[in-house]
């Protein structure tokens, strides 16, 4: 069984998450659990997106007051430059102590993932790391986070049309990636759910299992336009996932 801690991203919820992951869910079968997990910090309209466009990119949902499942949450907030990102500490000491006790894979599109990767949380080491829409925190306070590279086994997904992390800025965590795998598909800030994603999802997970994985896994799309297997590592070709360790259990 591989068990996997998804996080959702700006202003959704676990819940909103889980239900936007529901197809992927079905694909993936009983082989694969996910986990979600609330976000610590309650978004207020004033840190709501302003604008029409902004509102539709991030796929956010307006939920009334009873129901606070569907209230909008985050990891951190941020000045209005985005230069400087506030709770990250109390963020992480949450994940670390919601971790103590677990084992678990690794999948979401944000930026966490690579700070919980290779850092020093009580929990033994990921199995991989799946980042979608990711990029790397501009703040400077946590620039040694990213000093050495990112050396857990990761799967970068960016959008071409990603309006909100714009597919250069999504390099900038694949730059500090050890061995990155870097799929693209056609749309914008989401998770893909086609069924070609959604096979591929599926087939990497179980790659690191033990009994069901072991074989290449093949892109959920052709090559892009301009990009050769050694320009963009894991894009368009067939790779061969090493399994790093024993998956995590149930």
């Amino acid at each position: 069984m591989i068990r996997i801690l998804a996080l959702h991203g700006y202003a959704q919820s676990a819940e909103i998450f889980r239900k936007k992951m529901g197809v992927l869910r079905k694909a993936c079968g009983k082989n694969v659990e996910f986990v979600f997990l609330d976000a610590p910090i309650l978004l207020q309209p004033v840190d709501m997106p302003q604008s029409a466009a902004s509102v539709e990119a991030l796929d956010t949902v307006k939920a009334p007051p009873e129901e606070p499942e569907l209230q909008p949450r985050a990891w951190w907030r941020a000045n209005s430059d985005k230069t400087d990102y506030y709770h990250v500490p109390e963020t992480i000491e949450y994940l670390k102590n919601y971790l103590k006790d677990q084992k678990f894979n690794l999948e979401q599109p944000e930026e966490y993932p690579a700070i919980l990767a290779d850092g020093k949380a009580p929990h033994p080491p990921f199995e991989f790391c799946v980042l979608v829409s990711g990029f790397k925190p501009v703040d400077s306070n946590l620039g040694p986070l990213f000093s050495t590279p990112i050396t857990t086994p990761n799967l970068h997904v960016l959008g071409r049309n990603d309006t909100i992390v714009i597919p250069e800025r999504g390099r900038t965590l694949v730059d500090v990636s050890k061995d990155p795998r870097v799929e693209e598909h056609e749309g914008g800030h989401f998770v893909p759910s086609k069924a070609n994603w959604r096979n591929f999802f599926r087939d990497y997970f179980l790659s690191f299992d033990p009994i069901l994985g072991g074989k290449p896994v093949p892109s959920p799309g052709p090559i892009p336009v301009g990009d050769t297997p050694a320009q963009t590592p894991g894009s368009g070709t067939p790779v061969e996932i090493s399994r790093v360790g024993t998956p995590s259990k149930m």
